[in-house]
């Protein structure tokens, strides 16, 4: 299995680093000389319907705007769950009652950018 990770650089071009993994462990390097750190963001595994990789920090379409994001949420069934989610930009566009999609929401998702690159995109018209 091969886990790939993406930085940006100051220089603002993407830097995509990708290890196979065979006993757990990887060495993947951004330093902040000549990365921007707050930038990092892990593939999903998953490819986009344009067969693009899907990294935490892209803003994809599912039938509304979501994060990739990873870390601690809550399920549908009010679970506490650890791993990648969406989270839907809009409060109107809401998942079953929670802001909190499952990684399954990304099977059919187009990226339309990331939210380093495309900040605009986080901004919500009321």
């Amino acid at each position: 299995m091969k886990i790939m990770f993406r930085c940006k650089f100051k220089s603002g071009a993407w830097d995509v680093q990708g290890e196979n993994i065979f006993n757990g462990n990887i060495n993947i390097t951004f330093n902040d000389q000549e990365h921007r750190l707050e930038t990092i963001g892990q593939s999903t595994g998953l490819k986009d319907v344009n067969g693009k990789v899907i990294f935490e920090g892209d803003v994809v379409n599912n039938g509304g705007l979501a994060i990739v994001k990873f870390g601690r949420f809550v399920d549908t069934k009010m679970h506490e769950q650890l791993g990648f989610y969406v989270e839907y930009i809009d409060d109107d566009l809401l998942w079953n009652g929670s802001l909190n999609g499952n990684i399954d929401m990304l099977l059919d998702c187009e990226i339309i950018g990331n939210i380093h690159d495309n900040p605009e995109l986080l901004e919500v018209e009321l």
